[in-house]
């Protein structure tokens, strides 16, 4: 069984059955022709097949949403076009519906909730209209040159959540806009990039088609990152060769950054530099060279792809944050309130997560639609119920994390930071395949997120694989050389279920415990090398720790604190639950 997310697209006749009654063989006939010279070319051109047939409609799958909405209004409009020279008995009509989530794929056929919203939807579309989920909206609206009209949030057959409900205004395509709030900061607001194409540095012109994949994997890895708007290849390519000045190019495309490169063989070695402008200044914000062996020119394409993703991501966030240290308080906008928030967020104590809080309500009060925020905000919920809520019994840890993280998917399904919430949700709950489903989620949607590679590096540790969670680990901190802390504390966890004490230890030295419980782990690891004097130093700073936050009961043991740690850890399999639970009790934190 495979899974994979699509876009998706239900389509059925209206009024199909009367007119069957009035005339059986013809209205078949002109079914089928329709199929034939009208739908099936509109989904070829479209990247686009069909799934299957019901009869009176279909199910098709597409190759991008964008691609599903534009194969939509062209099989509406040239529909029409064919029924102006039929009478209106004879005129077939459709209703389509659109969507985007995540399938089942089991003998040609697809299943799933994505599948059964794309056909509730198109039960409630007109005569001729197209109705488009939220979640397909976010990924839509712009770069398909069509309007969407809100139409609300419907409750729809055998979905347990409202599904927020659009319409394709046919009439206004080519005008990208919404007429409710949109589900991403406007493009405006976002930091706006630009990668110009990739300068190859030799005499063999052939080998421009090689720099040019650079560019496009890394305009299409780029576009992975929800909080930044992506000028696409087709408009960047347009500048190849320009001889115009960075300021220039960057009004055009209306940008606020370009990245360029160049691209040179040199033995067998593959040379690649890579540079990030600041288009309104000329002033250069972040460089990098990167060498790769020329005789592996494919794999050296995808990883130099997802490396510069993540380095570009990082360097925009960090100009970005300096801008808006320069901006008076008032002219803050949603994603600079985010911006903000999250580095707070990162600074991992109490007073920084209050005020991140602040901010991200901030940022969702200034955009109700900002996905992101929201998933921000079920983040911070969840690392505050894992600092917070030791010893109290009556509190649901995660219960804001999931709302928000919710809301999150409900504005726009590719966040994926929100499936990485939903993923560490469905742990605490010991809801297993439902955290790998998540987990794989966000990782397909965005893998070149350094942060959502190491929280799956420590949920692979949990799950029982902590030998894959070293691996995402180390990509992690490749992706993101200039990591935090936090990084290197995820890391340590990870080695100690695949039993490397002494590494997990070593990487220890070198940070300081960020977290009241990282004794613990220490504590834990010393006892399983033996060295008691150390574990036991470890367990009496742990009870100390705990104690200072604890909210249970007063005459709670050390032993009380090593029993809730140990509950608070989402072990999947016996060993590695044995490993902690042993460890543990060794350091003297449980019986």
């Amino acid at each position: 069984m495979e899974r994979r997310l699509a876009a998706i697209l239900a389509a059925d006749v209206v009024g199909y059955s009367s007119l069957m009654e009035r005339d059986e063989e013809g209205t078949y006939a002109a079914f089928r022709e329709r199929l034939r010279t009208l739908i099936e070319p509109a989904l070829h051109a479209h990247g686009g097949h069909i799934v299957k047939r019901t009869g009176d409609g279909l199910l098709a799958e597409l190759s991008s949403i964008v691609d599903a909405v534009k194969c939509a209004v062209e099989i509406q409009r040239r529909n029409e076009d064919q029924n102006l020279a039929l009478s209106g008995d004879r005129r077939i009509r459709f209703r389509l519906g659109i969507n985007i989530g995540d399938v089942i794929i089991e003998d040609g056929d697809i299943y799933g909730n994505g599948v059964n919203i794309a056909a509730r939807l198109e039960s409630l579309a007109p005569p001729g209209g197209i109705y488009i989920s939220g979640a397909a909206v976010a990924q839509a609206q712009e770069r398909s040159g069509v309007s969407f009209r809100y139409i609300g949030h419907r409750q729809l057959r055998n979905i347990s959540e409202p599904v927020a409900v659009y319409e394709v205004d046919q009439e206004r395509a080519g005008d990208a806009t919404l007429s409710a709030p949109v589900s991403l900061p406007q493009a405006s607001e976002r930091p706006s990039v630009a990668i110009l194409p990739f300068k190859h540095l030799g005499a063999k012109r052939k080998a421009d088609y090689f720099s040019d994949g650079i560019t496009r994997d890394l305009i299409t890895e780029l576009s992975r990152f929800r909080s930044l708007f992506v000028i696409s290849a087709d408009s960047s390519f347009r500048f190849r060769g320009a001889q115009k000045n960075r300021r220039a190019i960057g009004r055009e495309l209306g940008v606020r950054y370009l990245g360029d490169g160049t691209v040179q063989r040199v033995g067998r070695k593959l040379r690649v530099t890579a540079e990030l402008i600041d288009a309104h200044t000329g002033v250069e914000v972040w460089a990098d060279r990167y060498s790769h062996d020329a005789r592996d020119p494919a794999g050296m394409q995808d990883w130099l792809a997802q490396n510069l993703a993540s380095r570009l991501h990082s360097s925009l966030q960090f100009a970005e944050l300096d801008l808006i240290k320069r901006k008076p308080p008032s002219g803050l906008k949603s994603y600079d309130l985010w911006l903000q928030g999250t580095h707070c967020h990162e600074s991992n104590d109490p007073d920084s997560y209050a005020r991140a809080r602040v901010l991200y309500k901030r940022a969702i009060e200034a955009d109700p639609g900002f996905a992101r925020a929201y998933a921000s905000l079920a983040e911070l919920a969840y690392m505050e119920s894992v600092l917070s809520n030791w010893g109290r019994e009556d509190k649901d840890d995660v219960a804001e994390a999931e709302s928000c993280a919710k809301t999150a998917l409900a504005l726009d399904y590719q966040e994926a930071n929100a499936h990485a919430v939903t993923a560490w949700v469905h742990m605490v709950r010991r809801e297993f395949s439902k955290a790998a489903r998540h987990w794989e989620l966000a990782a397909a949607l965005n893998p070149n997120d350094a942060d959502i590679m190491m929280w799956r590096a420590s949920a692979l540790a949990f799950l029982g694989e902590p030998e894959r969670g070293i691996e995402a680990a180390q990509l992690a901190m490749r992706l993101n050389p200039l990591h935090p802390d936090w990084y290197l504390n995820d890391y340590a966890v990870v080695l100690f279920f695949a039993r490397r004490y002494e590494e997990m230890l070593s990487v220890f030295e070198v940070i300081s415990e960020l977290f009241p419980h990282t004794p613990g782990w220490r504590a834990a690891a010393y006892a399983h090398l033996g060295r008691m004097a150390e574990a036991r130093d470890r367990a009496v700073q742990f009870e100390r720790n705990i104690a200072a936050i604890w909210s249970g009961s007063p005459n709670a043991t050390a032993k009380d604190y090593g029993r809730w740690f140990m509950r608070c850890i989402p072990l999947a399999r016996p060993r590695e639950q044995e490993t902690m639970r042993e460890g543990l009790r060794k350091s003297g934190l449980l019986e």
